[in-house]
């Protein structure tokens, strides 16, 4: 096993830290969603498929990532393979959620009519299927041995120490690497769109009268803050694609390539801190119960020497039994 530097040893820290946000935030947001009355509305739904992508990335993909950062150059080439397609899969999928919450918000503002009529859980759990299957079919691909017509090949990539498509290599992914920056291009303009018509509409009407209730204008805060915040973590590392991709005889920095790959995975983490940040009725929630229960009841720890473990139980059932997500 190779020796890690300090380095190494200072990003498998750091994706230590990321996958257990990751994993504990959106098992947490999950089983929220899940608990709640709001887990039977559309927007809920695509909501929960983010989650469960991220949560995936978090307890298998950033794990097989820090062991790649610390066997280095010496990985198997078949956990090099299963760690690319893992990868491709939960991040592709992270990806294209985001671009169909962006449609799915859009049409509810542009036409709530249309959006109450035709679009109902059914239509999305199709979308989310679809979704998964393509993404798969494309993370598949550079496995099935077809680089030498440039459908591309996973590999150990030694600058951001990581296993997958190398596009400096034109030779074996020129194709791959076609349909994967077209792809992501496609679906960063959808985003922009969607999120261009929505505030030229909530600025042309009001939020106010966006909808007859406050769902909607709730909802577009939520997604809007995990979309940005989303294309702020993957636009560095695709912006670093399309530089190698159009001119692989550039050198770029094995440091800020590093970088962008990490700032990749912070997405995954970020995503359940900002969803659990804009849940108000969560919030509220926890504040009355602390308030009533007082979590530690001071009054009989002076008295007894000891904590009352009377609140704490009775927080965790009142969040149970109360909970909605916002």
């Amino acid at each position: 096993m190779p020796i890690l530097s300090y380095k190494d040893i200072f990003v498998v820290t750091i994706l230590g830290i990321i996958a257990s946000v990751a994993s504990f935030g959106n098992l947490f947001n999950l089983y929220l969603i899940y608990h709640s009355r709001s887990s039977q509305l559309v927007g809920t739904l695509l909501l929960a498929n983010l989650g469960l992508a991220d949560l995936f990335s978090g307890l298998v993909v950033m794990p097989l990532a820090i062991y790649s950062f610390i066997v280095q150059d010496t990985i198997s080439p078949f956990l090099c393979q299963l760690w690319a397609v893992l990868a491709s899969l939960s991040i592709g999928v992270s990806f294209y959620t985001t671009a169909a919450i962006s449609i799915d918000r859009c049409i509810a503002v542009a036409s709530p009519f249309y959006y109450s009529q035709s679009v109902n859980l059914r239509v999305l759990k199709v979308q989310i299927v679809i979704l998964w299957l393509i993404t798969s079919v494309i993370a598949i691909m550079p496995m099935l041995g077809l680089k030498a017509y440039g459908i591309g090949h996973y590999s150990y990539i030694t600058g951001s120490q990581q296993c997958w498509v190398d596009f400096t290599d034109r030779d074996h992914n020129y194709y791959i690497g076609l349909v994967l920056l077209s792809i992501l291009s496609c679906t960063i303009v959808i985003i922009v769109l969607c999120y261009s018509i929505i505030f030229i509409i909530a600025w042309r009407k009001g939020l106010q009268n966006l909808s007859g209730h406050g769902t909607i204008k709730k909802s577009i805060r939520t997604t809007g803050l995990i979309v940005g915040t989303s294309l702020m973590c993957w636009i560095p590392l695709i912006t670093i694609s399309y530089v190698e991709f159009i001119d692989f005889m550039l050198l770029i920095s094995d440091d800020i390539v590093l970088a962008a790959y990490l700032l990749t995975f912070c997405s995954s983490a970020i995503n359940p801190v900002v969803y659990s940040l804009t849940n108000s009725e969560l919030k509220r929630r926890v504040r009355l119960t602390l308030r009533r229960t007082n979590v530690i009841a001071f009054s009989q720890s002076k008295r007894k020497g000891k904590v009352n473990p009377i609140g704490i139980d009775s927080v965790i059932g009142n969040l149970h039994s109360s909970v909605i997500v916002g």
